[in-house]
């Protein structure tokens, strides 16, 4: 078997990169550089088909004579059976054989692609794949590209599936407008850490004979979670393929024909990829579908006005046990937290969930507003196990810091009541070495891609997953009850004075606020003690420590407290580091003045520092 092109990270063969370039260069001109993903995505798909069928068509066009009469599905079924292909072309025909033919290219492609089976037409379609071979026909464009595609060989012995999915991911990355890789993709080896995170506990309940394991990705792009869940879930539970299946949904129609190619190509149930709004458009909604494997990675910071509408009126119906969004809703500039509710709403009673946020979905909102109602509702339901702090510079389109948030309904006992926040974002300048473990990333070598610049290598997941499976403390993790990610918010006042600093009345002798000096105290409901116990936190007592010493005649109304629910997480993990001394100071500061003066001199005296 040919070693596959791709291994570890979606770094190009060198010949398919100097295909790709040479099509973008021939491209230029008739097409705008961010639009050669219209052409590149869709050639890829058909000749990574046609590598497919070429030793298979000669078996398919005997069975199409036999199958003649079924209809186009029944036909892709016992097409599937008879030559073990899902799908094939009636013309059974390759790209070489159309190239013999190069006068009359523009019909024979035509009719090539018409000829592919209805599951292929949808891809095709999506891909508005139609209008780019009209646009292609003016000129040799179209010839050209044949011939370049032609060369590629995708076949299953020389670019495995694991690779081919790197190669779709770089091309949307290079060549798509708007559409940068981190918003389908995300790094492998992150979604390795997520799915072993998931099967790091309960694994027993996914290990069952003949247990059937159902994966869902709301948020699917080209599959590439999907794809690794199945993978890693099969090495870890020895399942077959038939009991780990697949469902997912994303909005972008290219991200859908990939991952529906992928589908076909892997032998997966195409049917089980739905093109559509998550939010706004559930193929799951009515049957109320569970899955026992969630993984998602949302979109960052994206509003949700588009399905605004929908969302609402399903808020709205909170008696149905249909409606996802069951606490507020989140303001309408970052949908992050919508889909996380999606995401529970779907998980079995005994499943378990990852889901990839930015630090917004941790601390955004005020109190009792949207973003900390959703917290309040998880945290009360004791859903979260764990929250990891991934390594910066680990995207694509990002080098933004990113969370990953395990969820379970079933917490084992040892996690009952608690959430275990996990610091995997460790930098050189930490210089950090405790407990045994070291830095959870490396750079990217030989060079970075985008801004990934850092990478997750086996042992550094290896780590992680050892320091969640001990949930105890230890420098790089933390452990706290539910409770301690609440406060109240208490809108402290001040009585208005008179200039002798006699407290003001209005004529039914009540105190006069004074509005101008008005301030708020977060007091969380927990705090940790001396002997670093967890102990409960009075609010009146609070404010005689905290605040009477400054404000003796301070007073507070209670039907104005609200309820608020955070987790910043980097509080946790910060240290301090007392300054530096005023003496080392002064030696610091002459030793940079002498260093500037040598410059000056190197200057002023001709460059030999007299």
């Amino acid at each position: 078997m040919t070693k596959p092109m791709i291994k570890n990270r979606p770094e190009l063969d060198n010949k398919i990169k100097h295909i790709l370039k040479s099509v973008a260069n021939k491209l230029r001109g008739l097409y705008l550089s961010e639009k050669y993903g219209n052409v590149i995505i869709p050639f890829c798909i058909l000749r990574r088909f046609d590598c497919m069928l070429e030793e298979k068509n000669e078996e398919i066009k005997k069975a199409l004579e036999v199958f003649a009469k079924l209809e186009s599905k029944q036909k892709e079924a016992a097409i599937m059976k008879r030559c073990g292909v899902p799908f094939y072309n009636s013309k059974c025909i390759t790209f070489s054989d159309l190239l013999g033919d190069i006068k009359n290219i523009k019909i024979n492609f035509v009719e090539y692609i018409k000829a592919f089976s209805e599951n292929v037409q949808d891809i095709l379609d999506n891909l508005d794949f139609q209008k780019e071979v009209k646009n292609l026909s003016k000129g040799n464009h179209l010839l050209e590209m044949i011939r370049e595609f032609a060369d590629i060989d995708f076949s299953l012995t020389s670019v495995d599936q694991h690779s081919m999915g790197y190669i779709f991911e770089e091309i949307i990355r290079e060549y798509k407008a708007n559409a940068e890789a981190g918003d389908h993709y995300t790094p492998r080896e992150i979604v390795d850490l997520c799915i072993d995170l998931i099967l790091a506990e309960h694994a027993e309940v996914f290990g069952k004979k003949d247990k059937i394991i159902e994966v869902y990705d709301g948020c699917c792009g080209t599959g590439g979670m999907l794809f690794t869940a199945k993978q890693r879930a099969r090495e870890r539970l020895g399942k077959s393929d038939d009991e780990v299946v697949l469902f997912g949904q994303d909005v972008n129609p290219d991200a859908y024909a990939i991952c529906k190619a992928e589908m076909l190509i892997r032998g997966e149930d195409p049917s089980n990829i739905k093109l559509g709004s998550t939010l706004s458009e559930d193929f799951w909604f009515d049957d109320m579908r569970k899955f026992d494997i969630c993984i998602t990675n949302p979109p960052f910071g994206v509003e949700w006005k588009i399905d605004q509408e929908h969302v609402k009126r399903e808020a709205e119906e909170q008696l149905d046990p249909r409606t996802r969004f069951k606490p507020k809703l989140p303001r309408i500039n970052d949908g992050q937290l919508l889909f996380m509710q999606n995401m529970l709403h779907k998980l079995k009673d005994d499943g378990r969930m990852a889901i990839i946020h930015n630090g917004s979905p941790l601390f955004s909102g005020d109190a009792e507003g949207g973003e900390s109602e959703v917290r309040r509702y998880i945290l009360e339901n004791d859903l979260l196990e764990a929250i990891i702090a991934l390594p910066e510079q680990m995207f694509y389109n990002t080098g933004i810091a990113t969370y990953i948030w395990i969820l379970s309904k079933n917490k084992s006992t040892k996690r009952k009541g608690f959430v275990q926040l996990i610091n995997a974002n460790l930098t050189k300048e930490d210089n950090f070495v405790g407990n045994g473990q070291g830095l959870f990333w490396t750079d990217l070598k030989p060079k970075s891609l985008g801004n990934k610049r850092r990478e997750i290598k086996e042992t550094h997941k290896s780590d992680i997953i050892t320091i969640y499976q001990q949930n105890k403390e230890n420098d790089f993790c933390r452990i706290f009850p539910n409770a301690f990610f609440f406060y109240h918010k208490v809108f402290v006042e001040q009585p208005m004075l008179d200039d002798k600093g006699n407290l003001q009345y209005d004529r039914k002798g009540n105190l006069i606020i004074d509005k101008k000096k008005a301030d708020v105290e977060n007091i969380s409901y927990r705090a940790v003690s001396k002997d670093g116990s967890f102990v409960s936190v009075d609010i009146d007592s609070y404010l005689q420590t905290e605040v009477a010493p400054f404000v003796p005649n301070y007073t507070y109304d209670t039907a104005k407290t609200k309820v608020g629910v955070e987790i910043p997480f980097t509080r946790y993990f910060y240290k301090y580091t007392p300054p530096k001394k005023s003496d080392d100071l002064l030696v610091d500061i002459k030793a940079l003045e002498a260093k500037i003066a040598q410059s000056m001199g190197s200057i002023i005296g001709g460059g030999d520092g007299k």
